[in-house]
């Protein structure tokens, strides 16, 4: 394929199918902050022991919010910089972190302090941590997606309610897609809360999501 002029990305994508390059986090020097529930690794602990103390918080009050228990074992990485982040994880610089598991990457805490995003990133993503321990089978992405973002108390449902496809909410290339996908998909959710009520539409994380809730 080289000889015939393709490129290493389409190489890989023929081979490794669904698979990114980048380089691992194996060679940071990693350290580790014990919590109460959540293990927080950083190569500049100093700094960054006050995101363990938020995280602690924040999962609480997630657990609070939706009645679904942390599990053991739940990790932070806090990369030292916005290059170790997208060459460890594979995600454009936009991205702020990548939950895997019960494992959270996370873009380096001044970067998302400057933003003043940290509260919200970390927030998201541990309800994607606690939501992915319950979830169903096939739980469409719109909906693991909208359901985080009406979980956030400062989001907003606005415009129309139009379901996105899971593509464009995997999408990293385009932000403003992206943007429009995570909207759409938020809005649904909240449509869906209006018309079968809260508790039902949370209870669609450990059964699925009803065929008749899915008409685009």
């Amino acid at each position: 394929m080289g000889a015939e002029g393709r490129s290493y990305r389409e190489i890989l994508a023929f081979y490794y199918p669904g698979t990114a390059s980048g380089v691992t986090a194996r060679g940071f020097s990693w350290q580790r902050l014990g919590g109460d529930s959540i293990a927080l690794f950083s190569t500049e602990p100093d700094r960054d022991g006050a995101v363990l103390e938020l995280a602690e918080r924040l999962l609480a009050t997630v657990e609070r919010r939706t009645g679904w228990p942390a599990s053991p074992g739940i990790e932070i990485r806090v990369y030292p910089t916005v290059e170790a982040f997208r060459n460890s994880t594979g995600e454009p610089g936009w991205v702020a972190a990548h939950a895997v598991g019960r494992r959270i990457h996370l873009q380096p805490a001044s970067v998302l302090r400057a933003r003043d995003t940290l509260d919200g990133v970390l927030r998201h993503e541990l309800v994607h941590v606690l939501m992915e321990a319950q979830a169903a089978p096939g739980l469409p992405v719109w909906f693991r997606e909208g359901l985080a973002e009406y979980l956030d108390p400062s989001s907003r449902a606005a415009g129309g309610a139009s379901i996105p496809a899971d593509s464009a909410v995997r999408q990293t290339a385009d932000p403003a897609e992206a943007r429009r996908a995570y909207a759409e998909a938020l809005a649904t959710v909240a449509r869906l809360v209006e018309r079968y009520g809260e508790a039902t539409v949370m209870g669609w994380v450990r059964s699925g999501v009803p065929p008749e809730a899915q008409t685009r």
